[in-house]
């Protein structure tokens, strides 16, 4: 049960990775869960759900912050690459050095 996963989390994460072969949370018990993680510690994680099993499942609503794979592939860590990085900032960060 993925819900008691996000019940127990005490702390504010930047990025969470489910693996799973996701026979298991279907309905809405996963989705409130994480809504609740992210209304208890105001914090917006970006969540990236490997299904290795490839059943297609979605415990998650897949919008915002929420990524789904199905099976094995690098995908994953290009839209991590992607979706977390601001090169604006970094840029900015780069300028700001004097010499």
């Amino acid at each position: 049960n993925i819900g008691r996963a996000f019940d127990a989390l005490e702390a504010k994460y930047d990025r969470i990775i489910l693996l799973s072969d996701y026979e298991a949370n279907q309905g809405k018990a996963t989705s409130v869960a994480y809504a609740n993680y992210m209304r208890r510690l105001n914090c917006s994680p970006y969540v990236y759900c490997i299904d290795f099993a490839v059943y297609g499942t979605t415990p998650i609503k897949h919008e915002g912050k929420v990524n789904y794979y199905f099976g094995l592939g690098y995908q994953l860590f290009d839209d991590i690459a992607n979706l977390e990085f601001n090169p604006y900032a970094h840029i900015d960060k780069v300028r700001k050095v004097e010499f």
